[in-house]
């Protein structure tokens, strides 16, 4: 899916915690075990500075062990964690656990920034939306700060107040891709026991070239990301909303041991999977046209896609929908993916006119052309060569190609994708991939109905290193 021609380290860090068994302040690399928790792509070195340049680092993507999810929380739009990176001190990341918050963490993930030798760290404590609030809901009180993957931790204690407070962890000169905070204590909360932190800020010293554009869209995008939550939060209120998702999902997920390989047989056959081998099967006939189309069977040709104005797809938990950048950088194995084209009639067949073209555009054509721009279509259907069944839509290839910002500049980021329809129509699965015995990742989706509506009951994220699954938080009946 991605085409990592960055000069960065091109990848986004697994959800596994990675700590270091090192006391506080210890510096200590990270662990083979603990390495293999990270996937890093390394390629060309970023362009150096000639001397050290702080610089505020922002992140669309922030993970926690837990949020809250209750009645007045139903689509999460006030207490998941990128909260805490929206420098507002009326939103707060809450966690969810059933206890006080010892042993919850907040990680904000970052574009990996090399040449990295300080890193200085704001946060501000508890809920801050009302001094009552305040009070009311825990406080972190002690907590380690890791910096991943370089392992370096710093134990912490904070203040029991609403003032910005500051730490610096120095480390050997080295990549930066995440920094971690486990709480280890808190302050008891006068009225809920959940532990509120309205806001971490995070500042790398690096001698790595500064794109100020860059960060600056990383904040955008995460702004970008809380208007449409409160949004969809208000149409999933009224019940307006035309979309596949339900409000919310539970995510699970496990780590697989399949080695170094790129072919995900071993991990489809698997019984968590095995489900989705017939459509696994549809999109590595598919892929094995993205060179040359076959001359029978099920041909992969270049199409038209005719997407009528249906609602686009809210964001919800658990779920992604790619972009270039997400491409660029590398995906991430702890949710499902969604279709590139980000329309809730792309996951029926029959509620998008999809029209053969007499173009020869071949997919690897598409994807290695130096100045592609925007998305690009084909169409497999299955044909009975007695003519008694009409032709239906098997799979759609659906690629996409600009540029994106980096930390160096813009550079050009492709991608592509398989989708896969069920008999019925519906959309059995998702699946990422660069060539024929390349895929990167592949999403399962299970059906079910709620209020009347087709809806996504859950869906399983696989890889050859781990398998990921969302499932809806109310009740839906298995279609």
């Amino acid at each position: 899916m991605a085409k990592f021609t960055s000069a960065l380290v091109g990848s986004l860090l697994l959800g596994t915690s990675l700590h270091s068994a090192v006391a506080a302040d210890g510096a200590k690399s990270a662990t083979p075990a603990q390495a293999a928790q990270i996937r890093i792509v390394k390629t060309q070195a970023t362009p150096k500075r000639a001397t050290p340049l702080e610089r505020r680092l922002f992140s669309d993507t922030f993970e926690a062990s837990t949020f809250l999810w209750n009645d007045w929380n139903k689509f999460q739009e006030n207490y998941h964690a990128n909260y805490a990176g929206d420098d507002d001190p009326a939103t707060a990341w809450v966690e969810g656990d059933k206890g006080s918050g010892a042993g919850q963490w907040l990680r904000m993930k970052l574009t990996p920034l090399d040449a990295t030798t300080a890193v200085r760290i704001r946060i501000r404590n508890g809920y801050q939306k009302s001094p009552e609030l305040f009070k009311q809901n825990a406080r972190v009180k002690t907590a380690t700060i890791t910096l991943m993957p370089s392992g370096v931790q710093k134990t912490i204690e904070l203040k029991d107040d609403a003032a910005w407070q500051e730490f610096v962890l120095p480390q050997t000169e080295g990549v930066l891709q995440a920094v971690e905070l486990k709480v280890a204590s808190v302050y008891e909360g006068s009225k809920y026991t959940d532990m509120c932190l309205s806001d971490m800020q995070v500042f790398a010293t690096s001698t790595s070239v500064d794109n100020p554009a860059f960060e600056k869209s990383k904040k955008q995008k995460l702004t970008a990301w809380r208007a449409a939550r409160v949004a969809a939060a208000k149409e999933f209120a009224k019940g307006k909303v035309g979309s596949v998702l339900a409000p919310a999902y539970d995510i699970t997920k496990s780590q697989l041991d399949n080695g170094n390989s790129v072919d995900l047989a071993v991990t489809m056959a698997k019984p968590a999977s095995k489900e989705w081998l017939p459509a696994f099967e549809i999109a590595k006939q598919a892929v094995a046209q993205f060179k040359t189309p076959a001359t029978s069977g099920m041909i992969l040709m270049p199409a038209q896609l005719f997407r009528p104005a249906g609602a686009k797809m809210p964001p919800t938990d658990g779920f992604v929908t790619p972009t270039l950048e997400y491409a660029y950088y590398g995906s991430s194995d702890e949710v499902a993916i969604l279709p590139i084209v980000a329309s809730s009639s792309i996951f029926f067949a029959d509620r998008s006119k999809i029209a053969e073209m007499k173009s020869k555009l071949t997919v690897d054509e598409a994807l290695a052309a130096p100045k592609c721009k925007g998305q690009k279509y084909w169409v497999m259907r299955t044909h009975d060569p007695e003519g008694k069944a009409p032709d239906r839509v098997a799979a759609l290839v659906v690629t996409d190609c600009g540029m994106v910002e980096t930390r160096g500049g813009k550079d050009l980021a492709t991608m592509a994708q398989v989708l896969v329809y069920r008999d019925d129509g519906k959309l059995a699965l998702v699946a990422g991939a660069r060539s024929a015995d390349d895929f990167e990742y592949v999403t399962g989706y299970r059906w079910g109905d709620r209020g009347g509506a087709p809806t996504i009951l859950a869906a399983t994220n696989i890889t050859t290193w781990s398998i990921a699954t969302v499932a809806a938080k109310e009740g839906i009946s298995a279609k």
